[in-house]
């Protein structure tokens, strides 16, 4: 124990907090639901809680039946085992009726004496601290479920517990409502930069139609020689570089990936029916791989990069590409590609739309990495008020 936990834990003693072990106030249990799926809604663990699925407008994939999904009842706390570094949220406290994936963990308290409240609290120090570290098993950073129920926790008493919980529902609602005006103004900032590029990319008199085989013709350049080591991802629109080979799902080697070039253009194609909000276009900057799931295209002679790009981007943004696509997975080919028609101005042209363009995105993403450096901010303070109060290093009242 680190001098600082030997201060904190003599703190706690000396106001009366008392170290319980989790097996003594957690009990797990598991009831599938079986054949009575459709009397249950479907819920899902999420950074916003436990919150009940959107079925008139579902995202995501789903499983063939959800038989071997598992009850869960207002009150019980939902946690996540396993892949604990990648996992946004890992534990919740459910306000709802419904069924969830089997694949978790689901616990009902068993002490009176201990604030549900308090402990989602104490929990959630825990997740975004990710403070079972210690604890973690096998490729798959698992926490056995005997090893998390011999984990000990300090608890002030119930009367404590309330307050601390009365003092964190003020100041985290104060700090979400904070976060929540920054997201607005992002969203505005996007709204704006999609308005800004589909302005821009509307055909005018002078341009000409063009097929894209005339455009674009399909990369086939794949990794055999396992020479190109940069791997990149599509994230947000963007190619971006990976900064760690092992982030993420990743092959056992590379060579099946493809090898992209500055200026070519990636596209996701697959899964159109399950994912109608990412964007799924993004312009290479970098030298490198990308898996071959994707379709990479290289711009031909007589057409500027960029613009094509821009040009894809706002048939991505406006959702035009919904309406293309094939097979019980709705994908995207190079087949849809070569009769896409899109309509260009001279070369000269483009490149100065491009200029225009660059420069106004430009401005309006450094607002955008403004606002989200703010939300970032307003995150730490909640953790930082969070674990002063769940730890005991403040008194509330």
């Amino acid at each position: 124990m680190s001098a600082v936990e030997s201060t904190r834990a003599e703190t706690q003693r000396r106001r009366g907090w008392e170290e319980r072990l989790l097996k003594s106030i957690l009990l797990p249990h598991k009831k599938l639901v079986g054949r009575c799926c459709n009397e249950y809604d479907l819920l899902s663990l999420t950074l916003r809680g436990i919150i009940k699925r959107d079925m008139d407008n579902p995202e995501g994939k789903f499983p063939a039946s959800f038989e071997t999904y598992q009850e869960v009842n207002p009150g019980d706390f939902v946690f996540c085992m396993f892949d604990n570094e990648e996992t946004p949220r890992a534990v919740g406290l459910s306000g709802l009726r419904g069924m969830i994936t089997g694949a978790y963990d689901v616990m009902s308290l068993i002490d009176d004496g201990i604030s549900p409240e308090f402990l989602n609290y104490y929990f959630l120090w825990i997740d975004d601290g990710k403070r079972l570290k210690p604890l973690y098993k096998g490729l798959r950073k698992t926490v056995p479920l005997d090893s998390f129920l011999s984990f000990k926790i300090p608890l002030p008493p119930l009367p404590e517990q309330k307050e601390i919980v009365a003092y964190l529902d003020a100041e985290t609602r104060r700090i979400d409502k904070a976060i929540a005006a920054e997201e607005k103004m992002i969203a505005l900032l996007q709204e704006r930069r999609e308005i800004v590029i589909c302005e821009a990319m509307a055909a005018r008199e002078g341009w000409v139609e063009k097929y894209g085989k005339c455009i674009f013709s399909e990369n086939k350049r794949k990794n055999r020689a396992l020479d190109q080591e940069t791997v990149l991802s599509l994230s947000y629109g963007k190619i971006v570089v990976k900064k760690s080979r092992a982030e993420g799902l990743v092959p056992a080697e590379y060579s099946s990936y493809q090898v992209l070039s500055p200026s070519n253009i990636v596209v996701r194609c697959t899964d159109l029916q399950n994912d109608q909000n990412s964007l799924r276009i993004g312009y290479v900057e970098d030298c490198g791989i990308i898996t071959s799931a994707y379709l990479g295209l290289i711009v031909n002679d007589g057409f500027y990069p960029k613009f094509v790009f821009y040009c894809l981007h706002a048939w991505d943004v406006s959702k035009e590409i919904y309406r293309y696509g094939s097979g019980l997975r709705q994908s995207l080919s190079w087949a849809d590609f070569k009769y896409l028609r899109l309509s260009f101005p001279s070369l000269p042209e483009q490149e100065e739309i491009v200029k225009r363009l660059d420069a106004e995105t430009g401005k309006i993403d450094r607002a955008i990495e403004v606002k989200r450096r703010q939300i970032e901010l307003l995150r730490e303070r909640r953790q930082i008020v969070i674990d002063e109060a769940v730890t005991g290093k403040v008194k509330v009242a």
